[in-house]
């Protein structure tokens, strides 16, 4: 099940890499509809991710490695966006900036689904 949040994930980023941008004034409304799908298969793959460390980790360390890994997960969410931004930033002529932050982001999804299996 973890392995199909993965992929779901990978997907939508996909679908948000394809859609591309859009003019000024002229709305995307299929985004509205991914976006959701997003914040769903993040919130499945976060609800199985931790009781998948439970099963991994020896008892007695389980407490240091949900504390290790909320620091790496805090660390990520904390620098991601700041990337992105910034190819966002550096890009912005091209496409409005949102295509190659987006591919980041793709290839994150990617490189973490290709990890779990």
């Amino acid at each position: 099940m973890l392995l199909f949040a993965a992929g779901l994930l990978t997907f939508i980023h996909f679908v948000l890499l394809i859609l591309g941008d859009r003019e000024s004034g002229s709305p995307n409304f299929h985004l509205i509809v991914v976006l959701f799908l997003l914040g769903e298969f993040y919130s499945l793959y976060s609800a199985l991710i931790w009781p998948c460390l439970t099963l991994a980790v020896n008892e007695k360390v389980r407490s240091t490695a949900y504390g290790f890994c909320l620091s790496c997960e805090n660390l990520v969410l904390a620098l991601v966006p700041l990337v992105t931004g910034s190819i966002h930033d550096a890009t912005i002529g091209v496409s409005h900036g949102y295509y190659y932050s987006e591919f980041v982001l793709f290839m994150l999804a990617a490189a973490g689904f290709y990890i779990m299996i």
